[in-house]
């Protein structure tokens, strides 16, 4: 077993996907005494990033063990041979225990569902001490599915029980090691898509119905520009994107019928396109928009979505989406 290693990095390019960002939802595992843990954004070291909040108490006899991951929010896929450096940040929250408490923390590493190494780093908890910024490096091969969890521990120290709350924040994979730690080689362009070509969605007139599905996903490279069910997340400001969206329908019996497709950032509508129903009742109407967009603050913070307003009650089927990113921001 060997040490966790305290440093100071700045925040730079990851190898991780948006998931890392704890933003999507993550599937926690999560083992512990009487505590909990929660998804919060009550401690913020990076705005970009959410934290894990890790709340726990001790048991008086068998003291405080917790353990924890995140689904495959923390997975990655080598691409190549080499040396890689898994970092993480640790906040600290309230703290009831003695001025000298402290925990072993440690970082579980997988490779292809395996356990390889446990990391471990003793960390004092006084309350009026600093945060603290750990890291690891470990040679992958190409291919090798990496994924990542983490234990907290501490002997009973007897009564009354020490409670501590942890913020885990900021998860970076980056390629080098801990001494000459490299920026990953960030791809500039490059676009992500998603199809379903098995289910529907039943729209309501007069409404708009967002489009959100799971589908099959792919893409061209590294870049992550939509989450799980199709919502538009740019990378960074100044990005250029074109958005692509196509679906099908049955055309409905009336023959004035009508419909819009509208680009929403928090509520408010960035692009629109309206389109005449024309095929005879039951023929199949193919609709496809495409919305070229610069990403501002309001885009990068809030996403995108796609909704579909008809004038009608239809089905709509053949679902597919894609984001290229066109341009990187400077």
């Amino acid at each position: 077993m060997a040490d966790l290693i305290q440093i100071s990095l700045e925040e730079t390019g990851n190898l991780l996907s948006s998931k890392s960002l704890l933003k999507d939802n993550p599937t926690i595992s999560y083992i512990g005494n009487t505590g909990v843990g929660t998804i919060t954004n009550e401690r913020i070291v990076n705005p970009d990033c959410f934290s894990y909040k890790m709340y726990e108490f001790q048991n008086v006899i068998t003291g405080l063990n917790t353990q924890f991951s995140f689904g495959d929010a923390l997975q990655y896929t080598a691409v190549r041979y080499g040396n890689h450096t898994f970092s993480f940040f640790i906040s600290k929250g309230n703290i009831n225990a003695h001025i000298d408490y402290n925990v072993d923390v440690s970082l579980k590493l997988y490779v292809n569902s395996v356990l390889i190494e446990t990391y471990t780093k003793n960390v004092p908890l006084i309350n009026d001490g600093i945060d603290f910024r750990f890291a690891q490096s470990f040679n992958l091969n190409e291919g090798d599915d990496v994924n990542f969890a983490f234990e907290v521990n501490k002997a009973s120290v007897g009564a009354p029980n020490p409670n501590i709350a942890l913020y885990f924040t900021c998860f970076q994979l980056n390629y080098g090691n801990v001494s000459d730690y490299n920026i990953p080689i960030e791809q500039k362009t490059g676009w992500q898509s998603k199809v379903d070509t098995i289910n529907t969605q039943a729209l309501t007139a007069n409404t708009d119905n967002l489009i959100a599905f799971t589908g099959t996903d792919s893409s061209n490279g590294d870049l992550t520009l939509m989450n799980s069910v199709g919502k538009i997340t740019p990378i960074k400001i100044g990005d250029a994107l074109s958005v692509d969206f196509v679906f099908t329908f049955p055309s409905p019996s009336g023959t004035t019928d009508y419909l819009s497709v509208k680009l929403k950032v928090n509520g408010v509508v960035y692009r629109a396109q309206s389109f005449n129903i024309l095929e005879p009742t039951g023929e199949t109407n193919y609709v496809a928009v495409s919305f070229n967009l610069p990403v501002e603050a309001d885009f990068k913070t809030y996403g995108a979505e796609f909704f579909v307003n008809p004038n009608v009650a239809i089905t709509i089927s053949n679902r597919y989406f894609q984001v290229t990113r066109t341009h990187k921001g400077i």
